[in-house]
């Protein structure tokens, strides 16, 4: 989110605009942010070690990918679902206001 004149950053999930501190993120967003964040840091750390691998091929590493792999997608996919709940059109899909 693009801060507008006078908002500042007062933590993860909040500004402070004018004197008012301003949640931006609703629980469930922060949850399924954290279970995203969960399921992604087992997929770099695989995905690193699949890539810098030495010549003699690590066991299960490939699996291990995909699963983890199918849990990040899962998890980024609850994730940007709920957060389309939160997307408000500025127009109706006749044109009107």
């Amino acid at each position: 989110m693009a801060l507008r004149p006078g908002m500042r950053t007062y933590s993860r999930h909040h500004i402070v605009w004018g004197e008012r501190i301003v949640k931006i993120m609703c629980d469930e967003c922060a949850r399924l942010q954290r279970e995203y964040s969960a399921a992604d840091r087992p997929f770099l750390e695989i995905a690193r070690k699949r890539l810098h691998r030495d010549s003699a091929p690590l066991e299960g590493i490939d699996e291990l990918y995909r699963q983890a792999g199918e849990r990040r997608k899962h998890a980024r996919r609850a994730l940007q679902t709920h957060q389309a709940t939160h997307m408000h059109p500025t127009r109706q899909p006749n044109g009107g206001p």
